[in-house]
């Protein structure tokens, strides 16, 4: 039937999740979350799916949707039962996971930092920074190996010289 077009949205997004909740197969839950991807582009399904392929540990799959997830804007122009914390902070916690998986760890530190910025004070989002900023380290010491002496120093040299601007 033709009506409000965010409650056909809503619609497909509730029979994904008494899918989930009937246990049916998750190509069905998949099918009727795509249902609601097609009808408006919004993030909410598409974090669904994305946290069952984490759940899964299929993380490619889970990067894929979860990157789309965090590349739409809020919908502004929706009025309906717009999850803000989905928004705000949900997509960019489960990035921060994922990225780490998928060996996109410059994209996962920035999004580890949304979260952080926009929750109140979770303790597992600065734990996944921690190991996005122990990841930073293991790689500059990794291309540091491969430098000659001399290549080394000067590098050094010019870190500090950036840090440092008036010495």
């Amino acid at each position: 039937l033709e009506g409000f077009q965010e409650e056909k949205f809503h619609s497909f997004v509730r029979c994904g999740d008494l899918s989930i909740t009937l246990k049916h197969e998750w190509h069905i839950t998949l099918s009727w979350y795509m249902k609601a991807v097609e009808h408006s582009l919004r993030a909410e399904p598409l974090i669904k799916i994305a946290d069952y392929y984490k759940f899964v540990k299929n993380w490619s799959l889970a990067y894929t949707f979860i990157k789309l997830a965090c590349s739409i804007n809020y919908p502004t122009h929706s009025i309906l039962f717009v999850d803000k914390r989905a928004y705000d902070y949900d997509r960019w916690h489960l990035m921060s996971i994922v990225a780490y998986y998928t060996g996109h760890y410059e994209e996962g530190k920035k999004a580890c930092l949304i979260a952080i910025e926009n929750s109140n004070n979770r303790e597992i989002d600065r734990k996944n920074l921690i190991h996005y900023e122990k990841k930073e380290e293991e790689m500059v010491c990794k291309n540091n190996s491969k430098l000659t002496k001399n290549q080394f120093i000067f590098s050094q040299l010019e870190k500090l010289k950036i840090t440092n601007p008036k010495t």
